[in-house]
């Protein structure tokens, strides 16, 4: 077996093709461990994060993607070590579980609650370096059964373990790839294949910093055996540019879930990166270190100085290299959250839509927020109301705005006391969706105001 540098390695993220020779990469699957998910907000099952974990097992299992280390191996390693593993742990507390497990990858999040809308929330760190490769979150409504959000989560996962193997035929209309059913290639799939091309050198030092890769076309599949898959070819850069020994990857496929799924640059997730490459896990890792900064100063430590200045200096180089990204404006956003800074945080929430973000999302992002920080100022409620009612306005997705109009409603009542606005925003709720459960809440709450 032989080892690759982190620029190959990111080119091939959680695939072990690149960590093993090519004649056994078909055969094999990424092996990751998924830990149990922490717990926040009120949720009614004390063993919520335990299930939602198991159930996500089954639904990556069934997706054949990945191998996912079995539960009572799991359990048998944190018991011997003494070892707790619950929600958003760090990398190199990953690093040497993984390693204990024989995993590649470590899945680990949290889970949070609010009302009657529930929030997934995922790092996948590599065990190897014990960097934050990927962070993904959905969102459910009230009506979104918790087996839905556990898929969707799955969905997102998947589209961040690539497939990636070589043309081993070329025919006159197609070719077939060395990646098969048991590397959990399906039908329907598109890969890219390309060839490496020169070595990019550092001007001073000689070191090989990256390969250039050359795309020569996209291929589809159509029918799979074990170990082989056979394909069309949809693009091809010049007659008969696709050859034998040539790299193929798997492309990012569209999800089915509630959230706008990559790489479409106009309907971005504000509470996951969505650069494509490099800046992906550029950010996520600025954001793992936001994130220990908010844990820190939110539990006293005075360690969290140091964390500010790191994730100041981590910011400020990704603003040279992604000046308009709107991932990177979230970043800032909850940067100046922890700091707790809510007018900074607004700020580039709005540069964060102007660059492409999703509204909706970030609007409910803002609002979120502020129901939280209405805990300590009642005021900051009317900024919620606000960023609810932005959120409803920019969606066409009716149940979503009969439940928008129900929590504003529902803010109106219990926290700014004011029944008149609780009963206009409960009826508007009621008005949007008639038949709808939020329809239903709306009416039970109007009932008992007089």
């Amino acid at each position: 077996m032989t080892k690759t540098g982190w620029s190959l390695f990111i080119a091939a993220v959680l695939a072990v093709s690149v960590l093993l020779s090519p004649a056994h990469a078909a055969s094999l699957k990424t092996k990751v461990a998924v830990l149990d998910f922490q717990l926040h907000g009120d949720h009614e099952n004390e063993d919520m994060g335990k299930i939602f974990a198991e159930w996500l097992i089954t639904a990556l299992v069934n997706q054949g993607r990945l191998e996912v280390i079995e539960r009572r191996l799991l359990e048998k390693v944190l018991s011997e070590q003494q070892l707790g593993a619950t929600g958003l742990v760090d990398g190199q507390y990953a690093s040497r579980l993984g390693k204990m497990l024989g995993a590649r990858a470590i899945v680990s999040g949290a889970l949070m609650k609010f009302q009657n809308v529930i929030e997934a929330n995922v790092r996948i760190i590599d065990v190897e370096s014990g960097a934050v490769i990927a962070a993904e979150i959905v969102r459910s409504s009230s009506v979104t059964k918790l087996e839905d959000l556990v898929n969707q989560m799955a969905e997102k996962i998947i589209r961040d373990f690539p497939i990636e193997g070589y043309i081993v035929k070329r025919t006159d209309t197609g070719v077939l790839i060395d990646v098969g059913r048991l590397s959990g290639t399906k039908k329907g799939m598109r890969f890219s294949v390309y060839k490496e091309g020169p070595a990019i050198k550092h001007p001073k030092t000689g070191e090989v910093l990256d390969v250039e890769r050359i795309e020569m076309g996209t291929i589809e599949i159509r029918s799979m055996n074990e170990k082989t898959a056979d394909a069309v070819i949809i693009k091809e850069a010049s007659a008969d540019s696709i050859q034998y020994g040539q790299m193929v990857k798997s492309l990012k496929e569209v999800g089915t879930g509630t959230m706008v799924s990559r790489p479409d640059p106009g309907t971005v997730n504000p509470m996951q990166s969505t650069a494509m490459g490099s800046g992906a896990q550029d950010i996520a890792a600025a954001e793992a270190i936001i994130e220990e900064l908010g844990r820190l100063k939110k539990i006293g430590d005075k360690k969290w100085a140091y964390k500010k200045k790191e994730a100041a200096r981590a910011l400020k180089v990704l603003s040279k290299k992604y000046r308009r990204s709107p991932d990177l404006s979230i970043a800032y956003a909850k940067y100046y959250l922890a700091l707790e800074n809510l007018p900074d945080m607004d700020s580039h929430l709005s540069r964060a839509i102007s660059y492409g973000a999703n509204a909706t999302e970030v609007y409910i992002f803002q609002g979120d927020i502020y129901v939280e920080a209405s805990a300590r100022r009642s005021s900051n409620a009317r900024y919620a109301v606000k960023a609810y009612d932005q959120a409803a306005g920019s969606s066409t997705d009716k149940d979503l705005q009969a439940s928008l109009y129900l929590k504003i409603g529902n803010i109106w009542a219990d926290v700014l006391t004011n029944p008149g606005k609780a009963k206009d925003y409960w009826k508007k709720a009621a008005a949007t969706q008639p038949n709808g459960e939020h329809a239903r809440s709306a009416s039970e709450r109007m009932a008992l105001v007089k």
